[in-house]
């Protein structure tokens, strides 16, 4: 299916996007804690996050935990790791050239140190699957491993 949607066939990225979400994607519930029975309390799962809306509305995202409830969606979530692993493997060969100016590195993209623009990257920039994707470029600052901002 990967040669499938290199060459752009139609269809072929909802289907491997299907594939994922049918046998890889973790159950989510979502409960509104600003209702008027809005409490945590009755969630009978992990808690992974709590939401602020754009108009003030208060969502708790939670992982079910149910008597005999699959943690997935899908009946083949053991496959899900391969298909990380092997984004996160290519991640990693793109970087060894420039590991020396690579100031942080996250599941799917880096940040680099400097203007110079690597060629082996630059020769890869397009929107298909294999491709680079310049999402950003400027003055970053790293704060910790899960913020960066930008100016």
């Amino acid at each position: 299916v990967f040669a499938l949607k290199q060459r752009k066939v139609p269809g072929s990225k909802l289907i491997l996007n299907s594939l994922w979400g049918s046998h890889c994607q973790r159950r989510r519930g979502w409960k509104r804690l600003d209702a008027p029975d809005g409490t945590p309390d009755d969630i009978e799962g992990d808690i992974l996050a709590v939401e602020v809306g754009a108009r003030g509305q208060v969502t708790a995202v939670f992982e079910p935990m149910s008597e005999g409830l699959s943690r997935f969606k899908g009946q083949h979530p053991r496959f899900g790791p391969f298909i990380v692993g092997a984004g996160r493997a290519k991640v990693a060969d793109l970087m060894a050239p420039v590991a020396d100016r690579v100031v942080r590195c996250a599941t799917d993209g880096f940040v680099l140190r400097g203007t110079e623009r690597p060629p082996h990257l630059e020769a890869l920039l397009g929107d298909g699957l294999g491709c680079v994707k310049r999402e950003k470029e400027g003055n970053a600052t790293v704060h910790h491993v899960n913020k960066v901002t930008w100016a």
